[in-house]
């Protein structure tokens, strides 16, 4: 597709285009629109940016943020982009706490492992007034988090470069009662969508192994080293079963939730206290 026609014209072919690749072709441009409607030269902004889109590249990485749950929060190529299955897996934790203030006049503080961009931990300190501590080994991802905490003011969230395998509980800055973890856990053979595999960090997205666990198992005994109440996880639904009997050694249930789509997404992990 070339451009050297009129602008409106362009546009026009450039929405039929985006529809071949983008499920949402309309809401992609209006969204790169909003982005560019302040700078100096919008036309040429929204031109390289659906160019770029064309190609396949993310919305959320072109115009630098993505909304999740309540809030915008800034985005990086180098941190995975937020998805509304991570909403589900916030909404669950945020079930459960609300019953444990409610249950022992105490708001539960927590542990968000593999932050990224930091919208779990964020956005449960928003929500519930808990202290956070968020934990990635990625420099990219802390200093995104870092970002974000100063631009939504959540003065209750903390944050550190940090490898959840070894993870010790002297090392953080209160007694933590819940985990909360979207983990890399894509397997080695799992279909991926190319644009995905493509444009978003592998080390946010692959677990390791045949079944994407290799990773998470090394976090298991860090994460019992603190005696969490509860631990939510996001899953895989080819993974789900494995992982659910792993920690059922260790915890004394494991539910698994379904996501809005009905897979196994979400593991509600209680412990046996």
């Amino acid at each position: 597709m070339t451009i050297d026609t009129t602008y409106d014209k362009w546009l026009l072919e450039a929405k039929k285009s985006l529809a071949k690749i983008s499920s949402t072709p309309e809401l992609d441009i209006r969204w790169i629109g909003e982005h560019c409607q302040s700078l100096k030269d919008p036309q040429a902004c929204m031109k390289d940016l659906i160019c770029r889109r064309l190609k396949g590249e993310p919305v959320a990485y072109l115009i630098k943020e993505r909304g999740f749950f309540k809030h915008i929060f800034k985005t990086h190529p180098d941190v995975l982009i937020p998805r509304p299955e991570t909403e589900q897996l916030l909404e669950t934790a945020l079930d459960w706490a609300k019953e444990h203030t409610a249950s022992t006049n105490k708001v539960p503080t927590f542990l968000d492992i593999g932050c990224g961009s930091g919208c779990l931990g964020i956005s449960l300190s928003k929500e519930l007034g808990s202290l956070v501590h968020c934990i990635d080994i990625s420099d990219s991802a802390i200093a995104l988090t870092k970002e974000n905490i100063e631009n939504l003011k959540a003065s209750k969230v903390s944050f550190e470069k940090l490898d959840a395998a070894s993870l010790n509980p002297k090392q953080l800055p209160f007694k933590v009662d819940a985990v909360v973890t979207n983990p890399p856990y894509i397997a080695e053979d799992d279909p991926v969508d190319p644009f995905v595999k493509k444009y978003e960090p592998h080390l946010a997205l692959y677990g390791g192994g045949p079944l994407g666990l290799d990773l998470f198992s090394k976090w298991i005994e860090p994460i019992l080293s603190l005696e969490p109440l509860a631990v939510f996880i996001e899953t895989s639904p080819t993974q789900w079963s494995a992982l659910s009997k792993l920690l059922s050694e260790h915890f004394e249930s494991v539910e698994m939730i379904r996501d809005y789509s009905g897979q196994e997404r979400i593991l509600k992990v209680l412990s046996k206290k």
